[in-house]
C-alpha cells in the first residue's frame, strides 16, 4: 500500500513539472479530431496491466538507480526539444521523466514483466507532421481511387481532381475530411495493439494482426468515404458536415467488429495462435 501512494505521488510531481506538455496534448487530443485516440492510451494501458495482474506476484517493488537515468535523458530532451521547438521530442522527454520517476520508486522489474502497458503510453506522443504525411497520403490516394471505381461500377460517374472527389453538383469532397486518415490510422494501430497484446496470443499471432490493422484502416476509410459521398450526394452539404463526428465513431465501431470477428475466425480455423496463459513471460 505503501509503494502505491508513493507511486501516485511521484506521478504527481512529475506530472506537475512537465505540465506544459500534458496540457499541448490534451487540448490537441480534445479539440482535433486526428488526435482523439491519445485519450484512449492511458486506458489501454492500465488495461493491458489489468489482464497481466497475475504476474505481480512475482515482482518485488524495490528503487532503482535506473529511474534516475530516465529522468536526466528525458529532462535533458525536454530542454532540447523547446530550443528547437519540436514539441515531438519535448513530449518524448515528458513521457521518459514521468517514467523515471515512476521506476525509481517500482524498480526495473515490475516495467519488464508489464513491458506492453508501458511501450504502448508512448502512443500518447504526437506523431510528427512529415511522419503523419508518410503515413496517410498513400491510404488517401487509395481511398479516393477506390470510391471513385466503386461508383463507377454503379453508374455513378464521379470527378476527380488530387484527392478531391466532385460529384453531380459540383461539390468538392475531400477525402482527407471524409476519412480523418492519421488518426483513423493511428486508432487501428493503436486498438491491434490492445488486442494483440491483451490477449493470450503468440508472438507471430501479435505480429500478424499488427500487419493487418493498415488494411483494415484502409477499409474503414474507404467505407467512410463511400457512405459520406453519398450523404453529400443526398442530403444537404451542410448537415451531412454536422453528422461527420458520429459517422466517424459509427465506423470505427464497425471497423472494431470486423477486427473482432477476424480474430474469432482465426480461433475457429484452429490456427495455433494462443499462448497457454497471458501471465507467463512473453
Amino acid at each position: 500500500m505503501a509503494h502505491i501512494v508513493l507511486v501516485c505521488i511521484m506521478l504527481a510531481v512529475s506530472i506537475t513539472l512537465t505540465f506544459n506538455t500534458w496540457r499541448v496534448i490534451w487540448i490537441t487530443a480534445v479539440y482535433y479530431n486526428h488526435a482523439l485516440y491519445v485519450l484512449a492510451v492511458p486506458f489501454i494501458s492500465v488495461w493491458l496491466f489489468y489482464v497481466r495482474r497475475h504476474r505481480m506476484r512475482f515482482c518485488t517493488p524495490s528503487h532503482a538507480w535506473a529511474g534516475l537515468l530516465f529522468i536526466a535523458l528525458g529532462w535533458g530532451l525536454v530542454e532540447y526539444g523547446k530550443f528547437k521547438t519540436v514539441f515531438t521530442i519535448t513530449a518524448l522527454g515528458s513521457l521518459l521523466v514521468v517514467i523515471g520517476f515512476v521506476i525509481s520508486v517500482i524498480g526495473m522489474n515490475i516495467p519488464r514483466r508489464f513491458l506492453p502497458a508501458f511501450v504502448v503510453l508512448f502512443m500518447i506522443i504526437p506523431i510528427p507532421t512529415p511522419i503523419a504525411y508518410f503515413i496517410s497520403e498513400p491510404i488517401q490516394a487509395a481511398t479516393t481511387d477506390i470510391t471513385q471505381v466503386i461508383y463507377s461500377i454503379f453508374g455513378s460517374e464521379i470527378m476527380r481532381e488530387g484527392n478531391i472527389l466532385i460529384n453531380d453538383d459540383n461539390l468538392p469532397i475531400l477525402i482527407s475530411e471524409t476519412g480523418r486518415i492519421m488518426g483513423l490510422f493511428m486508432a487501428f494501430v493503436l486498438m491491434s495493439y490492445a488486442f494483440a497484446f491483451g490477449l493470450p496470443l503468440k508472438s507471430s499471432a501479435r505480429v500478424i494482426l499488427m500487419l493487418i490493422s493498415p488494411f483494415i484502416a484502409l477499409l474503414a476509410s474507404i467505407l467512410r468515404s463511400l457512405s459520406t459521398t453519398w450523404l453529400y450526394n443526398v442530403y444537404d452539404p451542410l448537415w451531412v458536415h454536422s453528422l461527420m463526428p458520429y459517422i466517424a465513431w459509427i465506423t470505427l465501431f464497425l471497423s472494431i467488429a470486423i477486427y473482432y470477428i477476424i480474430i474469432r475466425l482465426l480461433f475457429w480455423t484452429a490456427i495455433p495462435m494462443r499462448r497457454f496463459s497471458v501471465p507467463k513471460e512473453q
